[in-house]
């Protein structure tokens, strides 16, 4: 019979940053990506000079989209993407991406957001954006999205 030992506590550290999952966004695929550990971590990237993999630290300004190839970006880990096909609240979801809103919570929660792109650019005017800046970046990205 093998002997027991005494029962004790253990505590475990857990990296709590770690084991969640960062929120990524192409605006122009309107879809939505999960990476963990996505800053900082190392990604194996295939180098073509050396002919092998490399490690490489991912960060977030080297993620790109596995369907267009642009650029990624971090959202937060709150983050719930709207349905594709829903393109009035993907826009506003980068209006507010441009001004510097994400959705991550904080010891508040994650604030006040808008429910609509109707309400975006009030809001942000009461946030202390300029009344030009918004309406001239709203402007901007309905174009851009129309192409």
């Amino acid at each position: 019979m093998k002997p027991t030992r005494p029962y004790r506590t253990v505590i475990r550290r857990i990296d709590l940053a770690g084991s969640y999952k960062d929120h990524f966004v192409c605006f122009a695929c309107r879809k939505q990506y999960r990476a963990r550990g996505s800053e900082g971590a190392i990604a194996r990237v295939w180098s073509a000079q050396h002919e092998r993999f490399e490690r490489r630290a991912q960060t977030r300004a080297n993620v790109a989209c596995p369907q267009c190839g642009e650029a990624l970006q971090a959202l937060g880990r709150d983050f719930k993407a709207p349905r594709r096909r829903d393109r009035r609240q993907w826009l506003k979801v980068e209006l507010l991406w441009r001004f510097g809103y994400v959705y991550a919570m904080g010891w508040e929660g994650p604030g006040e957001r808008p429910q609509r792109l109707s309400d975006a650019p009030a809001f942000l005017i009461r946030q202390g954006q300029r009344a030009d800046d918004v309406r001239a970046a709203l402007a901007q990205l309905r174009a851009l999205r129309r192409s």
